[in-house]
């Protein structure tokens, strides 16, 4: 029986290429039931539908509803039966870090091909986490360890420890931010490392990290 699934990429042409990709795959594993450029036309399309799996691009237009992290959530919330699988071309570990945490099932790199794709929404509908090659590489790289990928965990960071954390990613040493902040440097490096382990996080992947992200 065949998946039905919703696609959501504010790319025509890419979205068109999607369809007809998944619809032509072989023993017809795919039906696509809605293909949209915007997260509000695809929060708008699932009313009724019976979907198996949303393919969603991470950066799509604010102005046309919500997107990144902020789509994932309402997604989540409003049909949880549905499978989300995350497209995107950043290398970023905390951005991938942040699609598992918001409820992605699946993260596909857009220069994977279209076996990878179809191994990642098959994985994902039956409730496995599935990641491109390259992804999966990144975030080992990165974090500590496979069950830091999908934790959602700057809110267990104190104030002091989200001082120093954010100084730290935008490429302050640890004497500048002692002087920038009045600590010493102990504090400084015991703080940081405190923050490191919550967020789950290697020393090297701070100046990727963005405390902005949903």
């Amino acid at each position: 029986m065949a998946l039905s699934i919703a696609i959501a990429d504010d790319h025509p042409v890419l979205l068109h290429g999607l369809r007809q990709q998944l619809q032509s795959t072989s023993r017809k594993r795919f039906e696509v039931c809605a293909s949209v450029t915007s997260g509000q036309a695809l929060l708008r399309s699932l009313r009724g539908l019976t979907c198996d799996l949303a393919l969603v691009d991470w950066h799509m237009p604010a102005h046309e509803g919500p997107t990144g992290g902020e789509l994932l959530l309402c997604l989540r919330e409003a049909f949880p039966r549905v499978a989300l699988v995350v497209m995107t071309a950043s290398q970023q570990p905390t951005l991938l870090g942040a699609c598992l945490a918001a409820g992605a099932k699946g993260l596909y790199d857009k220069r994977g091909d279209s076996e990878q794709l179809q191994r990642i929404l098959i994985q994902a509908a039956h409730g496995k986490t599935s990641v491109s090659p390259g992804f999966e590489a990144v975030l080992e790289r990165h974090y500590l360890s496979r069950r830091h990928w999908g934790q959602e965990n700057r809110q267990l960071l104190s104030p002091r420890e989200r001082e120093v954390i954010n100084l730290s990613a935008e490429g302050y040493s640890g004497r500048e931010i002692a002087a920038r902040l009045a600590r010493s440097e102990k504090t400084i490096s015991r703080q940081r490392r405190s923050a490191l382990d919550k967020l789950g996080l290697h020393a090297d992947a701070l100046p990727l990290y963005e405390p902005s992200l949903p």
